[in-house]
């Protein structure tokens, strides 16, 4: 017998199938698998007595009609959404809008007034950012891994030869009127790519996991020591952790990369004396060590279910625009609306979870692991501090705080997500290559 696909009548009903179905991507799946079905029945009626041309019409027919097969199809491949995730996202920047305003009223001209300016210019260039990546084909960064790798390496070495000296350290680089935090840059730069890496399972003998490990984690976690960005660093260890565990041969594996890691963590923490006091101040729980973070922790307890007020002021707590400004929203709006804030938080974690399960394509899942890692790390410790749970660190918490150029990065990572779960309809399925 030969191809089905070589008899007009199949073509004919092939090509009135795909007319309906919008995603032209998966138009060659649909066609070899529709075809192995009309191959299948024409043989069975061969079977039972047909010559080979009546038996491809008469399968054909059995398929049903090409219209509504091609709509059927055409809805159960459309693109997915999750409202939820997209309401809690519009909820945070809402938030986040709301804080930015009492915040410049408290301060005053202690800033000139360019908070809220300022804030609502990089919402809207987020959101621009998050519609392009929305429409981004996730897989076209595949290909991209080494430039992204690279990308990052570059600018982490620019910023410790040109970048702006801070404090006697060097983590930010202008280029032009532009200026940003270069960890802020790197950190999902290299959470990207490695989405794309070498899975652990295939890194062979030892001396390859040592060469893979020293290009994939020590290089680039060293780099953002060096660009004093230590959040940073731990949030691409975690990162980086989870990438092992996501593509690893055993647990064997996973436990001999994990320990030198943490090692080496241990390490740096007790050599860099300000980390090091950092942390022995807070487990201390003295007031006199350990300002930042009881300052905060008063604030959250004396708001009361209503708080103080739109822009009250307290002038004990430091940066409210950023590291401080979980306490300082629930201070002015009450345990009620930081009861709100917190439920829309886990909400956003929540359904990122809630998305990963359901993808199917291999590379959509670790990248999909990675950007979990992104927020869920940057929506956690910054929430867990404001309570007092864990120490205070440099880092601002999506789309609430000011954000500047790392507002438009949460903007990206979150549309390069909904990338993801928009697209996962219309991925072949790893392993059998049907259609999803």
């Amino acid at each position: 017998m030969r191809r089905v696909e070589n008899y007009v009548e199949v073509q004919h009903f092939l090509n009135q199938v795909c007319a309906r179905i919008q995603a032209k991507e998966l138009h060659r799946n649909v066609r070899d698998e529709l075809a192995g079905h009309i191959a299948d029945r024409a043989e069975a009626l061969l079977l039972e007595g047909m010559d080979e041309k009546q038996a491809v019409q008469a399968a054909v027919s059995q398929m049903g009609n090409p219209d509504e097969v091609g709509k059927g199809l055409n809805k159960a491949h459309k693109p997915a959404h999750d409202w939820l995730f997209m309401i809690a996202i519009i909820s945070l920047a809402g938030i986040g809008i709301l804080a930015m305003a009492t915040v410049q009223e408290a301060m005053g001209s202690e800033l000139g007034g360019l908070l809220f300016r300022n804030k609502i210019i990089y919402m809207l260039l987020g959101t621009a950012v998050l519609f392009g990546c929305y429409f981004l084909d996730y897989r076209k960064l595949k290909p991209l891994t080494s430039y992204l790798y690279g990308g990052a390496i570059v600018v982490m070495g620019l910023t410790l030869l040109l970048g702006t000296e801070i404090n006697g350290t060097r983590s930010w680089l202008a280029i032009g009127p532009l200026g940003f935090r270069t960890g802020a840059v790197a950190v999902l730069l290299l959470l990207i790519s490695l989405s794309g890496a070498t899975p652990a399972r295939q890194w062979g003998k030892r001396t390859n996991q040592l060469y893979q490990l020293t290009l994939r984690y020590l290089l680039p976690a060293g780099l953002l020591a060096a660009t004093a960005t230590l959040p940073y660093v731990m949030l691409y260890t975690i990162g980086f952790i989870v990438f092992v565990w996501t593509t690893r041969t055993d647990k064997k594996q996973l436990l001999l990369l994990s320990l030198p890691i943490l090692s080496g963590a241990v390490i740096f923490v007790t050599r860099d004396s300000s980390l090091f006091d950092r942390i022995s101040e807070f487990l201390s729980r003295d007031a006199r060590y350990n300002y930042h973070s009881v300052e905060m922790v008063k604030a959250v307890q004396s708001a009361g279910w209503t708080g103080h007020g739109f822009a009250s002021r307290i002038d004990t707590l430091p940066y409210i625009y950023s590291e401080s400004i979980l306490p300082y929203f629930i201070y002015c709006f009450g345990w009620a609306a930081g009861l709100f804030l917190v439920s829309v938080i886990f909400i956003f974690v929540a359904r990122l979870w809630h998305m990963l399960k359901r993808l199917h394509d291999h590379y959509a899942t670790v990248l999909g692991c990675s950007l979990l890692v992104y927020f869920g790390f940057q929506f956690m410790w910054p929430l867990l501090a404001s309570f007092g749970v864990l120490p205070v660190i440099s880092m601002e918490i999506p789309f609430i705080a000011y954000g500047g150029t790392t507002q438009i990065l949460h903007f990206a990572a979150a549309g390069l997500w909904m990338s993801l779960y928009r697209r996962k309809n219309r991925i072949a399925s790893a392993g059998n290559g049907e259609l999803a």
